[in-house]
């Protein structure tokens, strides 16, 4: 199932409202975190109200972004938005998720079309697999072939 335009709304609607940061709590500054999510509004009421509804927005995100069941969604979210990089802070976090649900939908849409099934052939297309720093990876430029014998395609 392709990732969802609604999580990207929903980043786009607190937006609206504010923008939080978030600052790595690790000594080594590991994408992995823990983070601590804060806000620089001068209300602290809608400051944290901000802070919760990102929370629950940004964990439902990572559910369907396919976050490991032991990590803390949050941490695991907001560590795929450094890309890998030790850093020890995020600005502009709401935006930055935003942007990220972009790259998930379209990466769920160029993977969509790499499992579907040619006529006549059964099997799996092996010809891009994820990776997490950007483009998938191609094996082939052509259609894919189909091989009837298994030996044949290492000749």
């Amino acid at each position: 199932m392709p990732f969802s335009s609604k999580h990207k709304a929903r980043f786009q609607e607190l937006c609206a409202i504010g923008e939080l940061y978030a600052v790595n709590g690790h000594s080594q500054n590991l994408d992995l975190g823990p983070w601590h999510v804060s806000c620089d509004l001068a209300d602290s009421d809608i400051a944290y109200r901000l802070n919760a509804r990102f929370r629950a927005v940004a964990q439902r995100a990572a559910m369907a972004a396919g976050a490991p069941y032991r990590m803390n969604r949050l941490d695991w979210w907001i560590g795929k938005l450094t890309h890998g990089k030790p850093l020890p802070s995020i600005p502009d976090l709401i935006q930055r998720s935003a942007d990220y649900c972009v790259e998930l939908e379209t990466r769920a849409l160029e993977f969509g079309r790499a499992w579907i099934k040619a006529e006549g052939v059964g099997g799996l297309y092996r010809d891009r697999y994820p990776c997490d720093w950007g483009e998938p990876y191609f094996l082939y430029d052509g259609q894919p072939r189909s091989f009837s014998d298994p030996k044949t395609e290492v000749e």
